[in-house]
């Protein structure tokens, strides 16, 4: 099974439409049983059709530029989380070749205003693989040390709300440096979470108050870097890689 999880920041990168043609042409050269996405920004909505699939999705976009080079059969789950700059709609997204069996979504955070950027949904699907279900949650978690909105409290949202009768994958930006307490969270309610591969890393340009978090981490000498996470509750074997853009 391979598995690719990356935070597209939508919208908000330069050289947009080439990036997603690289992402596309990785996907086809990878051939990805399941492609956890998250900041999968559109344009604002009608009022009275709001956070329907528009026709500048990212995700969309992304599998019609799939399409172009003769990928096809995945299907799309997309759920919305917040806005952003009042200019977007922010959600996450499962991209699966496999047969989707259910579809799932909820908030983990106390706060669930839509105009609020520390409103944080999971995204997930149950599919059909090998015979058997498997689950996986696309994941974007407020930071460790936010005080209003901290991760221990979305961590235990999440794990309340995810499947116990089958293996299931969380997926995505995590936010998070400190490993060693990471991985402590990471065993609760009797579910033991084992991080498995991380792909993606550093991107050339952030939102302002990321930023500036890692300013501050970096004078406080904290690493800096926040790469994308993938977790397991099961033996199954994951194969991934990273991709890099090309020259």
């Amino acid at each position: 099974m391979k598995l690719l999880t990356l935070n597209a920041h939508a919208w908000h990168e330069e050289n947009q439409l080439e990036k997603i043609r690289h992402l596309a042409a990785a996907i086809q050269e990878n051939d990805y049983d399941v492609i956890a996405l998250q900041e999968v920004n559109q344009s604002l909505g009608k009022e009275s059709e709001e956070h329907i699939v528009e026709p500048d999705n990212y995700a969309l976009v992304l599998l019609q530029e799939m399409e172009k080079l003769g990928v096809t059969g995945y299907t799309m789950v997309w759920s919305f989380s917040h806005l952003v700059y009042g200019k977007y709609e922010e959600g996450l997204v499962i991209l699966t070749r496999h047969p989707v069996i259910e579809e799932h979504s909820f908030f983990v955070s106390q706060e669930t205003n839509k105009h609020s950027h520390k409103t944080r949904k999971i995204v997930g699907a149950t599919i059909r693989c090998d015979g058997r279900p498997v689950t996986f949650y696309s994941c974007h978690t407020g930071w460790w040390h936010d005080q209003e909105e901290p991760f221990k409290y979305q961590a235990d949202q999440l794990l309340q709300h995810i499947r116990k009768d089958v293996p299931v994958f969380p997926a995505g930006r995590f936010q998070q440096q400190r490993i060693p307490q990471r991985r402590r969270l990471c065993v609760l309610d009797g579910t033991r979470f084992v991080r498995h591969l991380h792909t993606g890393g550093r991107k050339r340009r952030r939102h302002h108050r990321e930023r500036e978090n890692h300013r501050l981490e970096r004078e406080q000498g904290r690493p800096s870097d926040r790469p994308d996470s993938v977790y397991r509750s099961c033996t199954r074997q994951v194969v991934a890689g990273h991709f890099q853009r090309r020259p």
